[in-house]
């Protein structure tokens, strides 16, 4: 738009070009809110399966019932669930489960996998951590609100911190998936013969009222 006597002048980017910035804003917003869900799928799973105990012929009913139960927790509630049960500052001195010490004849099995960081890296994890619930409420419920898309500087500030924020999500999820490998690894090596042979020879086979936790 120019003004009159050419005292204004005002650069207009043409529709053509602010269309597709626009269009380049949604795609970025719609990968990093896929990238959010993917993140919170991983950590519900972790919670839901790195912690179980029970009858041994029980422990598939048990796990579909942690399952169901964290499926119905938001992300903020899964990352305190997480800070305080799959993540140990120092040593996991945890006491032995009530009902495993208490059991007397019929088999209980019970796994639980933690990863111990120290004092400093478990405050650092727990500050991404919590970084990362922040950035999806916001991306979510304040994004739009916050940024202007009728223009293309405001189009292209969007798509800095939508980078910003899908590169943070991607670092955040390799971090949670290299601790879901650990705990893979773990549960498979429950899975070995040389693993069931043991479970069969302490809990099957065992006295009266023994238990075995693993």
């Amino acid at each position: 738009m120019i003004g009159s006597g050419n005292r204004f002048a005002m650069t207009v980017c043409p529709d053509d070009a602010l269309t597709a910035s626009q269009r380049e804003v949604q795609r970025l917003l719609g990968l990093c809110l896929l990238r959010l869900q993917a993140y919170e799928r991983l950590i519900k799973t972790l919670v839901a399966e790195h912690e179980f105990s029970g009858l041994a012929l029980d422990l598939e009913a048990v796990r579909r019932a942690q399952v169901e139960g964290v499926s119905r927790n938001t992300l903020g509630q899964m990352a305190g669930i997480f800070l305080r049960s799959y993540l140990v500052a120092g040593d996991d001195n945890t006491a032995p489960d009530p009902e495993l010490a208490s059991a007397e004849s019929l088999p209980h099995v019970g796994f639980k996998f933690r990863v111990e960081l120290t004092e400093a890296d478990y405050a650092q994890a727990e500050s991404d951590i919590r970084e990362l619930v922040q950035l999806r409420n916001t991306l979510v419920h304040h994004f739009i609100e916050q940024q202007d898309f009728d223009s293309l500087d405001g189009c292209r500030h969007a798509e800095e911190a939508l980078i910003a924020a899908s590169d943070l999500i991607g670092q955040s999820y390799e971090r949670l998936r290299e601790w879901a490998e650990d705990m893979g690894k773990a549960l498979e090596a429950m899975q070995s013969d040389q693993f069931r042979t043991t479970m069969i020879k302490e809990t099957v086979l065992a006295p009266r009222g023994r238990t075995r936790r693993h």
